[in-house]
């Protein structure tokens, strides 16, 4: 929680200068589903890729999915995107039949090499939620 995205310049890596603390949670209200549970909001990966040009920052935020900003100015980032966790997941539809709320755990995402895409893997610790699993 809190200004958890720290925008440094490092140009001089022996001296480094913070440039902006940002809250993207705060800054992007709509970042989560809360109504399918997905409440989980904090930073968990990130890497930046000049893309065409421009400089853009893709944010890994667990259950607020994929981030992406453009830090050309790095003092004043600017929102391009984000991603939501689809319902049912599709994957555990397609594979089981089992229409179940997506976990979110959006936990490292990387660009294609055309930059195109970029392809997301979420960080799952067990087949089922936590509140939808019980041993009987």
């Amino acid at each position: 929680g809190g200004a958890d995205v720290d925008i440094l310049d490092i140009t001089n890596p022996k001296r480094p200068r913070l440039i902006r603390e940002i809250d993207v949670d705060a800054e992007s209200p709509n970042l989560t589903q809360t109504q399918l549970g997905l409440t989980e909001v904090f930073l968990h990966d990130m890497i930046v890729k000049n893309i065409d040009g421009h400089w853009v920052l893709l944010l890994s935020y667990w259950d607020g999915g994929y981030v992406q900003l453009n830090v050309d100015d790095p003092a004043n980032p600017t929102l391009i995107g984000d991603t939501d966790f689809s319902h049912p997941d599709p994957q555990l539809l397609e594979s089981t039949g089992t229409a179940r709320t997506a976990e979110g755990n959006g936990h490292q995402g990387e660009f294609t090499a055309d930059n195109q895409y970029f392809i997301g893997t979420d960080e799952d610790f067990a087949p089922y939620g936590a509140t939808n699993f019980s041993i009987t």
